[in-house]
């Protein structure tokens, strides 16, 4: 009988999500992606992941989200902007719902 333990779901989980946000930035971020190319890439979805883990964002969904929040804005956007640093340090509000609150945020600044 096969058998495959809980820590190795996890692992496999942790691959298929950076397979998904890899597509992501390939698909979606082209010039994005070919500009950081392979390695560019790898580290790119690793810095998404652990901010991610920072604010306790904890969703795949959201995590994806987060991606293209850095696609649009960099990498350093949750330091480089205060307006996004203050809804991302709200622990007491559900991460998917500061999600949404950033997502909101991104496309009021982007179409004002």
């Amino acid at each position: 009988m096969l058998v495959i333990r809980s820590a190795q779901m996890n692992t496999l989980a942790q691959s298929m999500l950076r397979r998904q946000m890899r597509q992501q930035l390939q698909s979606f971020w082209a010039p994005l992606a070919d500009q950081l190319h392979d390695k560019g890439v790898e580290t790119f979805i690793e810095h998404a992941l652990e901010r991610c883990s920072f604010y306790e964002i904890d969703t795949e969904v959201d995590h994806m989200r987060y991606l293209n929040t850095m696609a649009v804005l960099g990498a350093t956007f949750d330091e480089d902007h205060e307006w996004a640093k203050r809804i991302l340090d709200v622990r007491a509000v559900h991460g998917s719902s500061r999600m949404d609150e950033l997502c909101d945020a991104v496309i009021c600044k982007l179409t004002s």
